[in-house]
């Protein structure tokens, strides 16, 4: 479903709501107004939208002060409530891979998806030995989440024809701007770190990791006694990163700790990437509120020993400085990203409300024909009639444009290659994560009481749980539970369902000697590379 040309493109995050108005004439896009506005207290969990009203009297304050009439508006969305998952499936039409994935979407989300939206986006054509292959990146979305931000286009009288998942949203800006290289991106917001590596305008690698610059704060609101605005002032303001901070236990050594606890996690995630992939990362672009932070450029550029720029300035998108602040373009590429988006997470309801409009049309068109044809035969005359008669054939035509006919051959052709697309579909979608449902199924039954998991991402090569734990004990034994976890190979011989299982970050939040405290952690499971024999295939 292609965006309009004109629209309102909404960011919104814990600390800020960016508000951006974009046209787009020919192949270039017009970033003519920007301005980013407090979030209210408590109106984010998690990317759910709660206090409606007051977050929409903000943004149409917004809209109404700068004259914006436009009213179709995108928003882009991050939470743990949107599923991915990443699939290498056969090189066919977009509408037959439509279909594939359809077909096959109970196997990649184990999860009940009358209460999901879906869709997905091409990401890379790759060759391999049996031809070539599209790399997909499915996304699934609860349909309670993107409800609130239909609720709140209505409470803005603004229509909303777009909904796009904030990782896709940050791959369309840096796609668009054509960066040259092999290039990370990090996208630093208070609650978590989107982490992107593109090479060369392909997808690489992208993650969101829960850890990003609240921790940060947090540790200056205790120090300074300030509220959470002041400290985030105080963060631009005074260089507080310390380099050498194990030598000083005060305030340097939080600040900083809560800096490594991002960077750590981004760095576990370049590991993986360098693991599989020959291109190493040649630089780092920074981008959101972490970027601010005094001391952040330099610090993170010593910390992983590459060139890191802050995006302050765009190639592409084109700037009206009367209307955009140079000073904070760094707030807004999810914004602009979400414009140019081909992923649309809005249930099919909205998405094709102008073909179910057309259908409705269909019976009025019929009584039209019917009462044309009437009055020719009882009231006119011949030459009236044969006038008639060619309206009447253009209305026929027009019915027949609108109809499903040609949606029902397709169907028909798809259901009779179904029986010879059957055995590749499952040969090629078929990994080792198609037993999850049961694994998870076991997990919930056996795993330990004092653990619960908030957010599962699975790939084709691993599996990804972010957790928590009432103590470090609780938090081996899962590692222990999910190191003895079994598959069968085709030849029945029992191996290992996981090669590796570590923890590419781990916090504690409260005083470990507290009753509230818990352990949170983020696993990484590698799924074990299983060979096929002759005799298994």
């Amino acid at each position: 479903m292609a965006l309009p040309k004109k629209l309102v493109s909404i960011d919104i995050g814990n600390e800020w709501i960016k508000v951006a108005y974009i046209q787009r004439k020919g192949k270039k896009s017009h970033f003519v107004f920007g301005e980013k506005i407090p979030t209210p207290e408590r109106a984010v969990q998690d990317g759910g939208l709660s206090n409606l009203t007051e977050m929409a009297q903000l943004i149409r304050n917004v809209l109404d002060k700068n004259q914006i009439k436009e009213k179709h508006v995108v928003f882009s969305v991050s939470s743990s409530k949107i599923i991915t998952r990443e699939v290498e499936l056969p090189h066919v039409p977009y509408k037959k891979l439509k279909n594939i994935i359809e077909l096959n979407a109970d196997e990649y989300f184990p999860v009940n998806l009358a209460e999901y939206c879906l869709d997905f986006t091409i990401t890379e054509i790759i060759e391999t030995e049996e031809g070539k292959k599209i790399k997909v990146n499915i996304v699934a979305a609860l349909k309670k989440l993107i409800q609130t931000y239909i609720e709140l286009a209505r409470d803005c009288h603004l229509e909303i024809v777009g909904v796009d998942f904030s990782g896709n949203s940050m791959v369309n800006f840096v796609q668009y701007e054509k960066y040259e290289g092999t290039n990370l991106f990090l996208n630093i917001g208070p609650e978590s770190t989107m982490v992107t590596i593109v090479s060369n305008g392909v997808v690489k690698f992208s993650r969101n990791i829960l850890f990003g610059t609240q921790a940060i704060h947090n540790s200056i609101c205790q120090h300074f006694d300030v509220d959470y605005n002041a400290a985030v002032a105080l963060a631009k303001e005074r260089q507080l990163l310390n380099p050498n901070h194990k030598d000083n236990p005060y305030l340097h050594s939080d600040v900083t700790s809560g800096m490594e606890q991002i960077l750590n996690g981004v760095a576990r995630l370049i590991d993986y990437y360098s693991s599989r992939n020959p291109n190493p990362i040649e630089q780092i672009y920074i981008m959101d509120g972490g970027s601010e932070i005094a001391g952040a450029q330099e610090y993170i550029s010593k910390f992983f020993g590459l060139t890191v720029k802050k995006v302050n300035g765009f190639d592409n998108f084109i700037i009206n400085s009367a209307g955009v602040s140079v000073d904070e373009l760094h707030y807004y590429p999810i914004a602009l990203g979400a414009t140019l988006s081909t992923m649309n997470l809005l249930p099919l309801s909205i998405k094709n409300k102008d073909e179910l409009q057309a259908k409705k049309r269909i019976p009025i068109l019929i009584s039209i024909l019917l009462m044309v044809a009437l009055g020719a035969h009882f009231y006119q005359g011949y030459a009236q009639y044969t006038s008639l008669e060619r309206t009447k054939r253009q209305i026929e035509q027009d019915i027949h444009g609108m109809s499903d006919i040609h949606a029902i051959i397709e169907e028909h052709k798809v259901a009779l290659e179904e029986r010879d697309f059957r055995i590749k579909i499952e040969n090629m979608t078929t990994t080792q994560s198609d037993g999850l449902l049961t694994f998870i199924q076991e997990l919930e039954r056996t795993m330990p009481e004092q653990g619960f998991l908030s957010a599962i991402n699975v790939t084709s090569e691993a599996l990804t749980m972010n957790a928590s734990f009432r103590d470090e004990e609780t938090l081996a034994q899962m590692l222990t539970y999910l190191k003895k976890q079994t598959v069968t190979s085709p030849n029945g011989e029992s191996l290992p369902m996981f090669e590796e299982v570590y923890i590419p970050a781990v916090n504690r939040i409260g005083e470990a000697d507290s009753e509230s405290t818990i352990v949170s952690a983020m696993i990484q499971c590698t799924y074990s590379k299983q060979e096929v024999t002759d005799d298994d295939q």
